[in-house]
């Protein structure tokens, strides 16, 4: 078995126009490199070789060969480490990275950077080969055996990330890496065809139908400092897969008549078994107890449970999927899960309780005076025995359980006045800070908005339970930072050089006609450098700028879920 990694150095990145002026070829097996100018040596080696692996290369090293050089190699073949880094990042890494860049996934991974991806001037490509000098042609070799050698160790980390997701595909699909060259959708399928002995057929000419999703109430108050308990239905989605037998439309065992629909506490579409719990019901209970034994342990292999049994609802729900696909089963399943966090909001608040907030899988409860917090989570359980004894197959792992106590929660207003879905932060009684869905929380959020936080709003909202600040004081603190520290209001353009840029006037052609191709950290401002109207200039020149000349509009915007309205607007806090 031989695994080429693959690296072409091309005159142009338009792959179209583009010239391979180097084939960079690394047999991981033999710890050969081949770097050549020669395309009949190179397509040998690429022949003789089972996986091409590379990175970005199915969309840029592959269309080159094909529309250069009429070079078609087999889509089994190929292992593209940039669509496996971007289709499977979550499960990579807690942390999105930065960008998807070879060096900055090796950076951020922690990878032995020991012949780091270094420079060169790109124009030594627009040469022709007889044209390098000696020192140039040392350049190369040395630049694109570190591009092979960095793609090599990412490859050689991702099998070993990934290497608990073998254990249950079939030995074929283990042989051609599919536990790593997949989507996870793609790998549940075949997990479980494999596991459940179901024919793994696929269908891509169907069109999609959509379906009602997740439900979640829009919050009651806009603020609650207070008690507030969060309840959780555990893996809600694979329960009611499991209670209602949503794989078992099909059965033979039941007539038309005798099959579940819903009874008369639930309404569902579709029509299951509920004489005998299916196949892949079985194997969804296996596996969620086999979640919990590993989570227990603390086995890393929970992991992979979690995502097996967390995506078999949505690849019910697509075509794509031939043997699993079944519009009812998706649709149900979403239903069923949307009428029990219904059912359990009404029962807190026929109980005396306010039912705050909820969110797919989850309520958010305030308990008034008067009422008891340990009431309210006996309650939770009462909760979970009814809605499971209303399925066909009742099953005493169905819990609503708590998640956590909530001492200050906030959620947060569009400009319309009307809450944004899934944005919200809250504190536990424990002092820890929750967000979700603010800007401040994702990876393009900026360097100056996430020390702004930091520094000077996290610790107010841990201390004195109150996330809003008057624009002034951000306005402040924000120039405060800029006074000693330019960089922080930089942000990182990489540019091409000028030909791949047909429209001059786009702020990547006069970035690179001023300061050349390559990556700049510019500042904006009112001033100086590039641009129309908004300009781009170094941080050097940035220097040299009035500190109120830097524009800050964007981190304004950022930080905004944490700026006061006017006070004419503002409203009343709920205690």
């Amino acid at each position: 078995m031989k695994h080429l990694v693959l690296d072409l150095e091309t005159d142009s990145f338009d792959v179209n126009k583009a010239r391979v002026k180097i084939f960079g070829l690394y047999d991981i097996d033999t710890n050969t490199y081949t770097i050549t100018t020669s395309f009949q040596k190179a397509i040998k080696i690429i022949n003789d070789s089972e996986f091409i692996i590379g990175y970005n290369i199915k969309d840029y090293d592959l269309p080159i060969l094909r529309n250069r050089y009429d070079v078609r190699i087999s889509y089994d073949k190929i292992i593209d480490l940039y669509q496996i880094f971007k289709k499977r990042q979550s499960v990579i890494t807690a942390k999105p990275f930065s960008n998807f860049k070879l060096k900055t996934i090796v950076k951020e991974l922690g990878l032995d950077t020991e012949g780091d991806k270094g420079v060169i001037d790109y124009n030594i490509f627009k040469k022709r080969p007889e044209e390098w000098t000696e020192q140039e042609k040392e350049e190369i070799q040395k630049y694109t055996k570190q591009d092979l050698l960095l793609t090599a160790k990412c490859w050689e980390y991702l099998k070993k990330r990934f290497e608990p997701f073998k254990e249950f595909l079939s030995q074929r699909d283990v042989d051609n890496y599919k536990y790593i060259n997949t989507s996870m959708g793609h790998y549940t399928y075949k997990v479980i065809c494999n596991q459940c002995e179901i024919m793994e057929e696929y269908d891509f000419d169907t069109e999609h139908k959509k379906y009602e999703g997740a439900f979640v109430q829009a919050p009651r108050k806009e603020s609650v400092r207070g008690k507030v308990l969060c309840f959780d239905f555990y893996s809600l989605y694979p329960m009611m897969v499991v209670h209602a037998n949503l794989f078992s439309h099909s059965c033979k065992c039941c007539d038309p008549e005798e099959k579940w629909d819903g009874g008369t506490f639930f309404k569902v579409k579709g029509k299951y078994c509920k004489k005998r719990q299916g196949r892949i019901e079985e194997f969804v209970k296996k596996m969620f107890l086999l979640r919990k034994e590993y989570k227990a342990k603390k086995d890393e292999r929970e992991q992979v449970v979690k995502i097996i049994i967390n995506s078999l609802y949505g690849i019910s729900g697509s075509p794509i999927f031939k043997s699993l696909y079944n519009i009812n089963t998706a649709q149900d399943c979403t239903a069923l899960a949307r009428q029990c966090i219904k059912y359990t909001m009404g029962r807190f608040e026929t109980s005396g309780y306010i039912s705050l907030y909820s969110d797919t899988d989850s309520v958010y409860v305030e308990i008034p005076d008067g009422k008891s917090e340990k009431e309210c989570i006996e309650l939770s359980h009462s909760i979970s025995k009814e809605l499971s004894n209303n399925f066909s197959f009742p099953w005493d792992e169905f819990n609503l359980k708590l998640e956590c106590k909530i001492t200050y929660i906030n959620f947060f207003k569009d400009s319309e006045e009307g809450f944004k879905k899934k944005h919200y932060l809250y504190v536990t009684d424990e002092g820890k800070i929750v967000i979700k869905g603010l800007q401040i929380i994702k990876k393009d959020s900026s360097a100056m908005s996430k020390l702004i936080f930091s520094k000077y709003i996290k610790d107010g909202i841990k201390n004195e339970l109150n996330c809003k600040y008057e624009k002034k004081d951000v306005l402040d603190w924000i120039y405060n930072e800029l006074a000693n520290n330019r960089p922080l209001a930089a942000k990182q353009f990489s540019v091409k050089s000028q030909e791949n840029y047909k429209n001059t006037t786009s702020i990547q052609s006069m970035i690179t006609a001023k300061y050349g191709e390559g990556e700049h950290l510019l500042v904006k401002n009112r001033r100086i450098g590039v641009g129309k109207g908004t300009k781009y200039c170094t941080i050097e020149e940035a220097n040299t700028l009035n500190i109120h000349d830097i524009d800050i509009d964007g981190f304004v915007q950022e930080l905004s879920p944490f700026i006061k309205v006017e006070t004419q607007n503002k409203l009343p806090f709920i205690n």
